[in-house]
């Protein structure tokens, strides 16, 4: 079926449906309001009916009319009545039985609880004989077992213990309101398939209207789409060359990362002096601003930690000057003074980078550690630029571990305001199965945990002093699995270098 027919259909289906089952349903809404309306409105005329014969009832009795006479007038008064649609009526309330009924068979029928008074606001049922034990007037639908229901209206006549019911019978009622939403029904159908005529009508002027302005709109973006191709096609060459520069420049830097990795202290140095130590070494993009130092020399054994400005390939290039002169400092110069040493690297890297002190130059430099460690008499030598150093002790007395800071200077490898001041020099005695860390600021500075923040130095602190029943290797794998679980999600911010050492 073309698409636009099988719119078309849809749509006068559709709209004429809906019309229909609006106007059935409200159809329904609004006869059921218009019946309940209706039967308020019978009950009103019966109650004025009731009343008159009450009244024509009184005047009699007033008149001192007998009883009997009264009843046998009323009889004879309704007698030929349409019993199928109205009538009057009258009951004893005391002995609960009909004395009056325009079917004079039904005169002496006793009353049983089947018959019921229902109100038809709350569609609450109360027994006949509830209803008339309170003498007082009421109005309702009289449901009679299953042979009758009648909408009644009964009042009490004072001085006897008569009522007067006034009766309509509902069937009439609901027969015309039956007649009523037959004919509302076929209006509302006859009205659904005019609507749905004229929407389907519709609903072709505004298809054709589109189609015509969809034609015109796929014109204008064929040309798009030719354009768009075109340039897709040249950004795609592109990419090509952008990929291709880009594993380019990956090799390089992981050819550099082989390079510094050579230039970096073989591990092996420290393990043969000191078999139970670590070096925990992440840096950040392949190659580090992080580098780490040692040699033995007279007797002494040098370690040091450093942290150059950036990471990646400026800290790569930062690192390996900072390597260069070590090596011609304490190998070729043999400096074993930890403060000398840095005092003359500050010297060679400012001269190397051309630092002068001018504002506008880079500030290039690098934070730093060095330890020298006597190993005959364990006398340590510490300077520190930034970069201090943990040294933690078993006490003899509480055989608890103890952490001591000793702090480095407050100023860096590089141009400084106070780069004419000198570094000091820390001596240390250490002690057997002492532990000596220095560390770059990355595992400090990583952000992680419950609420991202950095972990911070007490934190670190806390966590080596935790690890001391640990060997070096396990402390290790520890403080790795530990940075693990606190960085989650986030990237690694900063090049980590620690170093830790068990005398």
């Amino acid at each position: 079926m073309h698409k636009n027919i099988r719119l078309y259909l849809n749509t006068f289906l559709g709209v004429g449906i809906t019309v229909f089952f609006i106007g059935y349903f409200g159809i329904n809404l609004s006869l059921k309001y218009i019946q309940r309306h209706y039967i308020q409105l019978q009950l009103d005329v019966n109650k004025r009916q009731a009343e008159r014969m009450v009244n024509y009832i009184k005047s009699e009795i007033n008149r001192e009319v007998p009883f009997e006479s009264i009843k046998n007038e009323f009889q004879s008064s309704i007698v030929g009545t349409q019993y199928d649609k109205g009538f009057l009526c009258m009951y004893d309330t005391k002995l609960m039985q009909l004395v009056c009924h325009p079917d004079a068979k039904a005169i002496g029928v006793r009353f049983t609880n089947e018959f019921v008074f229902q109100n038809i606001n709350s569609n609450t049922d109360n027994y006949i004989s509830d209803v008339y034990s309170k003498h007082k007037p009421a109005g309702g639908i009289f449901i009679q077992g299953k042979s009758r229901t009648d909408i009644v209206y009964t009042i009490p006549i004072e001085g006897t213990d008569w009522f007067v019911n006034a009766h309509e019978n509902i069937d009439s009622i609901s027969k015309e309101i039956k007649e009523l939403r037959f004919r509302y029904i076929l209006g509302s159908l006859l009205l659904g398939l005019i609507i749905a005529f004229a929407a389907s009508i519709t609903a072709r002027r505004i298809s054709r209207m589109y189609e015509r302005k969809i034609e015109q709109k796929n014109e204008e973006l064929q040309v798009l789409n030719d354009k768009v191709n075109q340039q897709n096609e040249e950004i795609s060459i592109q990419l090509d060359v952008i990929a291709k520069k880009n594993k380019e420049i990956t090799d390089s830097i992981h050819y550099a990362e082989k390079i510094q990795s050579a230039v970096l202290s073989p591990i092996e140095i420290l393990n043969s002096n000191f078999p139970d130590s670590f070096i925990l070494y992440r840096p950040k993009d392949i190659i580090s601003g992080d580098f780490y130092w040692f040699n033995e020399l007279q007797n002494s054994f040098v370690i040091v930690a450093a942290d150059c400005t950036g990471h990646g390939v400026p800290g790569a290039f930062m690192s390996m000057l900072g390597i260069t002169l070590l090596n011609e400092i304490i190998i070729h110069h043999k400096i074993l003074q930890a403060d000398t040493i840095l005092n003359e690297l500050r010297h060679h890297v400012k001269a190397s980078l051309g630092q002068t002190g001018v504002i506008s130059e880079q500030k290039d430099g690098m934070d730093i550690a060095v330890c020298i460690i006597n190993k005959e008499n364990r006398i340590l030598q510490f300077s520190g630029a930034f970069n201090s150093l943990y040294l933690i002790s078993e006490n003899e007395i509480t055989k608890m571990f103890e952490l001591k800071e000793v702090k480095a200077d407050h100023m860096p490898i590089g141009v400084y305001p106070k780069d004419h001041e000198p570094f000091h020099n820390n001596i240390v005695q250490l002690n057997t199965n002492d532990r000596i860390y220095i560390f770059s600021d990355g595992y400090t500075s990583q952000f992680g945990g419950e609420n991202n923040e950095t972990f911070k130095s007490k934190r670190f602190q806390n966590l080596l002093i935790s690890l001391q029943n640990e060997t070096m290797e396990n402390q290790q794998k520890k403080l790795e699995s530990t940075l693990i679980n606190w960085q989650g999600k986030n990237q690694q911010v900063d090049d980590i270098l620690v170093i830790g050492v068990k005398i």
